[in-house]
């Protein structure tokens, strides 16, 4: 019915010069995490209270729809242009700023929400609202209570991004991703101790599709954070099955991006894929880039994880401008040296020596050194000698899917 109420509003606006509309889709943020802490029936008592607020920002034709599980759309009608359309969402974010009483506690609710105007290039409301759900996924990965209008030049001038950010979408519907395993060997023992999931696209006709591809364009628009919050339960759910066959404790390591940091949900998405699988803290490490730390707009989330008990990786450390002051000052466990140090066969140059100081800073301040790109015996003896942790990359295996995983530590394969 809200579809049919857009579409209708399409035919009179192109009948009136200089009117248009605006779609508002709205995101509540910490619906999940309530449900998971309270249950469903206190989430629905906050969807039902934000609702009554929403109603009183309507104005005459406007209409409010719930559009999913912790969604609402709205649609706006006779607005001028995004500043206009801006302003009814400042409204919405102001008409829940107030706490909300749910079930005898206060809690503070927001929504991100994603705002998309009407234009000739639009046939069917059903594109309109799929702009609207595109900005809202960028104002989620903005952080809490954001809002973004869609830039329809993206749609004229980069089409092809637009059918990526699509098949992206329909990939998460469909299930078409995938997670291989990177072994992390373990220097003393010569044995896996953990392995780094890494996200793969098992695309219909491209075959499988390296991150690279589309993992910065996932967070350049928001959708790395449903495709995070997918790839850490399903990584979950394969390593528990792992542990059974692993003669030794093991690690799973995940990486984490800017987006994903910023986002309020976070932390609830690792209680629950901890919880659900029965994994204990210490078995789960996330990887944050030297980059991200360096500029140090994440000390609050980062100290957050630190306190979950989880171990914190320092990922391609070398190749960034890491200062010793911050680093001394992070609650990092361990430092992961770039792999370009040793692609290309034995370690050359002045790498040895950075290694050497890497290894020794780290054993100083009490962090462990994992090492990748490793590819040959040579490499992985002279890490060995050295005092690295542990090491990872084509000499021990290239990424394996959850099966070849297991068939590694059945194997107890010892390097």
């Amino acid at each position: 019915h809200f579809l049919e109420l857009v579409q209708r509003s399409f035919a009179r606006v192109r009948r009136r010069e200089g009117e248009r509309l605006a779609v508002l889709l709205l995101s509540v943020d910490p619906l999940q995490a309530l449900n998971q802490r309270l249950g469903r029936a206190a989430g629905d008592e906050l969807l039902l209270q934000i609702c009554g607020r929403l109603r009183k920002c309507l104005r005459e034709g406007d209409a409010l729809a719930r559009w999913g599980p912790g969604e609402f759309a709205i649609l706006v009608e006779d607005v001028k242009d995004g500043a206009e359309a801006g302003k009814a969402a400042d409204q919405v974010h102001r008409a829940l700023a107030e706490p909300f009483d749910v079930h005898g506690e206060r809690l503070a609710a927001s929504v991100s929400i994603g705002i998309a105007m009407s234009a000739p290039a639009y046939g069917a409301a059903e594109e309109l609202l799929l702009d609207a759900d595109s900005a809202m996924y960028r104002a989620q990965a903005q952080g809490r209570g954001q809002s973004v209008l869609f830039d329809g030049a993206v749609r004229e001038g980069a089409p092809h991004l637009l059918k990526l950010e699509a098949d992206l979408r329909l990939a998460l519907a469909r299930d078409e991703f995938r997670v291989n395993y990177l072994p992390i060997v373990d220097a003393s023992t010569r044995r896996i101790g953990g392995f780094e999931a890494l996200i793969r696209w098992a695309h219909p006709t491209r075959g499988l599709v390296a991150p690279e591809h589309f993992m910065p364009f996932a967070e350049e628009t928001g959708l790395i954070v449903p495709m995070g919050r997918w790839l850490l339960g399903q990584a979950s759910r394969e390593f528990h099955r792992c542990r059974g066959v692993s003669p030794a404790p093991l690690t799973l390591n995940v990486n984490l991006s800017p987006g994903q940091l910023r986002h309020a949900d976070l932390l609830q998405q690792i209680d629950a894929a901890l919880a659900e699988q029965g994994l204990d803290p210490q078995e789960m490490a996330f990887e944050l880039t030297e980059n991200i730390v360096q500029k140090g707009d994440h000390t609050t989330r980062i100290a957050e994880l630190h306190d979950r008990g989880v171990r914190l990786y320092m990922d391609d450390f070398g190749t960034g401008a890491c200062s010793l002051n911050s680093l001394m000052r992070s609650p990092f466990d361990c430092l992961k040296i770039d792999r370009t140090l040793f692609s290309g066969g034995s370690p050359r140059g002045k790498a040895p020596e950075l290694v050497r100081t890497i290894v020794s800073l780290a054993s100083d301040l009490g962090m462990r050194v994992v090492a990748e790109g490793v590819e040959t015996a040579e490499q992985f003896g002279f890490l060995c000698e050295l005092g690295c942790s542990a090491a990872q990359g084509l000499y021990f295996s290239p990424p394996v899917d959850g099966e070849g995983a297991r068939s590694l530590l059945e194997r107890s394969a010892s390097w």
